[in-house]
């Protein structure tokens, strides 16, 4: 398959980047200034949690893992819907890429999630503003040549996409995929992985996340392992079938109290390599439950994969638990964890990560919100703003720091931990 010029452009300019040094120079130093009077009980509460969970593993054997560790690739989210069809999207795309070689991330997670390659989907919109079937595929074949000119493995989440954005694309996935029976349902999302599965990711995820899918979706089958057990089974089969190279995922949360239950039917299916654990809270034991579903999964022969890990101050768990639904917990959580008084809790969170991996040995490991890697908010300044206001402030400053190779002590620190000469335990 031959490259569109501005793919040869955007992979040029790949190429060239890597030829230069490394450049992660911090935004801001270590924050230093007191934690905010709301805030200090959760940031004891986290600080305790991470604490036991580093005791935890210092007691299990540990050798040096084989993991990748990768990062989301935020400028190829199908979330942005139409905005990925921009003539400067790919450029973007490869200037992120570019960041991430010099940083040592060696991975990134792509959300192309249902049913952003699905034909039926763009056949009912009927709506060419918002694109058509042919460029989102025309789109994504050009960002995997970009990641692999990059030497990037790529993991696919293809779960729903969120249907929450508040642009007109995410509005018609939610109505699409509402109107949808369970039988057309399972049927066009394994036709959705089949089409991914032809672009030649590593791994394509297929659920991660059953309570927050059937929250999003109203689709049933996400309440039921052993429902849920044959819709998997069935997009395995269709990857299969498209690409017998790529490595299937599926898995549950590690605050999902029965998420044992779901994967340990999920590790009898056959055409299924890995399950995948997302990390985000850490109230109730639920980063010890992580290690608990790695180990399970493990014993029944079965990979490890974290398409996504933070370590969010919002949501169902947290110390102290917040009650808030499925969309005010994404919004709030991503607004709330960009406060630059929350690094010096995120440092032994990644410390705490790479042994597990040490233990775990997963295929991949993705610390997922990439923004945070590269801007903070100072609470002072913008502690009083909406959850909607600070995402947005947020995003460009992240997006204007990416460009520049400038990152947070975070992001200096992720950096480090992937390229500095290290032991053999971290």
């Amino acid at each position: 398959m031959s490259f569109s010029k501005v793919t040869k452009s955007a992979c040029i300019y790949v190429l060239a980047s890597l030829l230069l040094p490394l450049s992660c120079v911090p935004a801001q130093s270590a924050n230093t200034a007191p934690v905010p009077a709301a805030f200090a009980q959760e940031y004891n509460a986290l600080n305790q949690a991470v604490g036991t969970f580093q005791t935890s593993l210092d007691s299990r054997t540990q050798s040096r893992s084989a993991t990748t560790f990768s990062s989301k690739l935020m400028c190829a989210d199908a979330s942005q819907g139409a905005d990925l069809l921009r003539p400067a999207a790919l450029k973007e795309v490869a200037i992120e890429l570019a960041q991430y070689k010099k940083m040592g991330i060696q991975g990134v997670v792509i959300h192309t999630g249902f049913p952003i390659l699905t034909p039926a989907f763009f056949n009912a919109i009927n709506n060419p503003n918002l694109g058509t079937y042919q460029q989102y595929m025309a789109f994504y074949q050009q960002v995997f040549q970009l990641c692999h000119a990059a030497g990037m493995k790529v993991m696919i989440e293809s779960h729903p996409l969120f249907p929450f954005g508040g642009n007109a694309f995410a509005v018609q996935v939610q109505n699409y995929i509402q109107k949808l029976s369970s039988k057309e349902y399972q049927n066009e999302v394994a036709q959705n992985n089949a089409n991914l599965a032809t672009l030649g990711p590593d791994f394509i995820s297929i659920v991660s996340e059953p309570n927050t899918d059937a929250a999003w979706t109203n689709q049933t089958v996400y309440t039921s392992p052993t429902l849920l057990a044959a819709f998997v089974q069935a997009s395995t089969t269709a990857i299969k079938a498209a690409n017998p190279k790529v490595e299937t995922a599926a898995g549950s949360s590690n605050w999902q109290k029965d998420s044992v239950q779901f994967d340990q039917l999920f590790c009898q299916i056959p055409t299924l390599d890995a399950i995948d654990i997302h990390i985000y809270f850490a109230g109730n034991n639920e980063l010890e439950y992580a290690t608990t579903l790695a180990d399970s999964a493990r014993s029944m022969g079965k990979k490890i994969v974290v398409s996504e890990c933070w370590l969010t101050t919002v949501g169902q768990g947290m110390p102290p638990a917040t009650a808030l639904t499925n969309n005010q917990q994404a919004n709030t959580a991503m607004s709330q964890n960009c406060f630059s008084f929350w690094q010096p809790l995120n440092l032994p969170f990644i410390y705490s990560f790479f042994k597990w991996c040490n233990v775990e040995n997963p295929q991949f490991f993705t610390f997922f919100y990439t923004q945070l890697l590269f801007a903070n908010l100072d609470y002072s300044q913008y502690g009083s703003q909406s959850s909607l206001a600070n995402d947005a402030t947020e995003e460009q400053m992240a997006h204007a720091n990416l460009n520049a190779g400038i990152c947070t002590p975070v992001g200096v620190y992720y950096s480090s931990m992937l390229t500095a000469p290290r032991q053999n335990h971290y």
